[in-house]
């Protein structure tokens, strides 16, 4: 099985019965339900997998959940890793990776508060510290929302040069600014996944992977249509289905995530739970205005793929 495959990675929710513990088995259909597309799996991620609010162990009872129900289908990437101290960032690596993971989805450093860049040498000693430590294949996040800055495109290319094993980078910085020079920078030899939906198909088109898809738990048919007619070299199809993904991704991200799209998921019948305290799920209008954009784009209970 590839480590990095190009294709649609899901962004998993993760799914809480009401007295806050994990839905095991809405968690286990929703895994079942992603590997039948194929897509591979970012288990507990900070923002739709709710990782931020969760206790270690909670974290490792998803990874042992995923690791038993779709082992061998589908990739398994374990999330829920950082940003917190380099020793500690590397122990839950290592754990992860002994467990089975497919792969290790980490950030980089964010001790101070999240508008604070951290400086360049602190990030460096990281990244070299973090990779020499653990050999397992890694998936690094690019994610300014969740650490404060971009990780320097230069400094990517050298470690991904340096280290075989950082398969790839988990991109979040929307600006093509950045987007251009990165997948110029690592398109030969190391994977780069789109978080910013809206960027997906310039990503596909300048040699990134694939996208890592906050809609996939919710519509997976309409991203599978989007790649496979892109793969096809049909550009109509691929504008279609990617113009109603766009929808979709607006109005999940109006009412942000998970709880925008766990209330998706549950409008459609699936198994999206409740979010965990202090999120909330949204409110009458935004439920009816998440309803709605469904319907526009054709997706009703009891009848999404």
């Amino acid at each position: 099985m590839a480590i990095a495959p190009a294709g649609v990675q899901a962004a998993c929710v993760t799914p809480f019965n009401r007295d806050g513990s994990i839905d095991e088995g809405a968690f286990a259909a929703q895994l079942e339900r992603m590997a039948s597309f194929g897509f591979g799996l970012f288990i507990c991620l900070v923002g739709t997998g709710e990782a931020q609010i969760m206790r270690d162990s909670e974290i490792r009872r998803t990874w042992e959940i995923a690791l038993k129900c779709v082992k061998g289908k589908v990739p398994i990437i374990a999330c829920g890793i950082g940003p917190t101290d380099t020793g500690y960032t590397i122990k839950l690596a290592n754990e992860a990776g002994a467990m089975g993971a497919d792969g290790v989805y980490v950030y980089a450093p964010r001790p101070m508060p999240a508008p604070v860049p951290q400086p360049r040498r602190e990030v460096e000693q990281f990244l070299m510290e973090f990779l020499d430590k653990v050999h397992y294949p890694i998936h690094l996040a690019n994610n300014p929302f969740i650490i404060g800055y971009s990780i320097p495109v230069d400094l990517l290319a050298k470690a991904t040069a340096r280290y075989p094993h950082l398969v790839s980078i988990v991109n979040a910085d929307g600006a093509m600014g950045y987007v251009v020079p990165l997948l110029r920078a690592l398109r030969s030899k190391t994977a780069v996944y789109e978080v910013m939906t809206p960027n997906a198909i310039s990503s596909l088109m300048l040699g990134g992977q694939g996208p890592l898809s906050i809609e996939a738990p919710v519509a997976p048919h309409l991203w599978k249509a989007a790649y496979d007619a892109y793969r096809a070299g049909d550009l109509s199809q691929t504008s279609d289905a990617f113009a109603k993904i766009l929808k979709l991704h607006d109005v999940l991200v109006k009412y942000q995530h998970p709880t925008g799209v766990k209330a998706a998921m549950n409008a459609l019948g699936l198994p999206g739970g409740y979010p965990r305290r202090p999120f909330l799920s949204p409110d009458d209008t935004g439920l009816q205005e998440i309803r709605a954009v469904l319907d526009e784009i054709g997706l009703h209970k009891g009848t999404a793929s």
